[in-house]
């Protein structure tokens, strides 16, 4: 089994490998990755695109490895880091060596909502939603054109659903680090086969998350869709469609509240205590989800009930 794990940015990408090194913070008999790439050198702009993964770890039942967006960006300008359509080109060479049997879209992100505070916490689902927030190509800078203002389902399975799901989340839990800024005073893990992971499409720039977010929820709702959405970010979508075969799940590492990314996350002084505590939380569940789906998948289903002939000179 090959478990692809694609995380968005490298400072998301780097606290949460740092989490999955962290013996103290995974558990019992987790393996060392026989692939470690990381952390690479940086600015963008500089380097070439980095095609492998950042680490692979390989378990008893399967291979997990471990891909960042900002890895196939390298060459790109720091203004064209945040564009959705250079994602959108650039994200199918993680797929050069076939269709994974899980990919895990991971990144950090705002609530959907502005309450309960969930900043610290980690949310789990399968569905994704793309709103395009600088539609007919207002953004010279990312033209992103797809399937906007619908719900995406995923093709993954309720039982490899329930496999990722049943992990010893209040053990991981015990590993997370509190946020900078207004971080939950109970942060918790949400997990739900239908819960939504909303994208607010071709944003470059950070200031406009309070004019735009706002708009991917009104466009949410008004598809009137049931499903709970957890979360809002940029890439987790661009993920699923770049292997739509793929069964699929996503994990945001949420960072903000609604409406409050200026607050909570864009102050240059704190974004990255704010990015990295979250992101290093993602590792954490990434790790401990591991952990189970090792044990989970190993375990065969009871052989069927056969009915035994009775032995001679006896009967019902």
């Amino acid at each position: 089994m090959r478990v692809t794990v694609v995380i968005n940015k490298w400072w998301e990408c780097e606290p949460a490998i740092s989490a999955m090194l962290n013996g103290n913070a995974s558990p019992t008999g987790a393996p060392w990755p026989s692939v470690l790439n990381s952390p690479l050198p940086r600015p963008s702009g500089k380097y070439p695109p980095f095609l492998k993964p950042r680490a692979l770890f390989n378990y008893t039942n399967f291979d997990a490895e471990i891909w960042c967006v900002s890895d196939l960006l390298n060459d790109a300008e720091s203004y064209c880091q945040s564009s959705s359509s250079l994602k959108a080109a650039l994200l199918p060479k993680v797929f050069c060596g076939g269709t994974p049997d899980l990919l895990i879209a991971v990144g950090t992100a705002s609530s959907a909502t502005e309450s309960p505070n969930r900043n610290g916490g980690v949310a789990i689902g399968t569905a994704v939603f793309l709103h395009d927030a600088h539609p007919n190509g207002e953004n010279p800078l990312s033209n992103w054109s797809g399937p906007s203002d619908q719900l995406i389902t995923s093709p993954i399975t309720t039982k490899l659903f329930s496999q990722v799901a049943s992990f010893d989340a209040a053990s991981a839990l015990l590993h997370f680090m509190p946020l900078r800024r207004n971080t939950s005073d109970a942060p918790v893990v949400t997990v739900g086969f239908d819960d939504v992971a909303l994208g607010t499409l071709n944003v470059t720039n950070y200031g406009d998350y309070k004019y735009k977010d706002p708009g991917t929820v009104a466009a949410y709702l008004k598809s009137g869709s049931a499903n709970r959405a957890v979360s809002i970010e940029t890439t987790h979508g661009l993920i699923r469609l770049s292997c739509p075969q793929a069964p699929f799940l996503f994990l945001s590492s949420i960072t903000d509240r609604f409406g409050y990314f200026d607050g909570d996350v864009s102050a240059p002084a704190l974004a990255d205590a704010q990015n990295t505590a979250a992101a290093y939380n993602a590792g954490v569940v990434l790790r401990w989800i591991f952990a189970y789906l090792d044990t989970a998948i190993s375990v065969k289903p009871a052989a069927p009930c056969v009915p035994q002939p009775n032995p001679p000179g006896q009967s019902n």
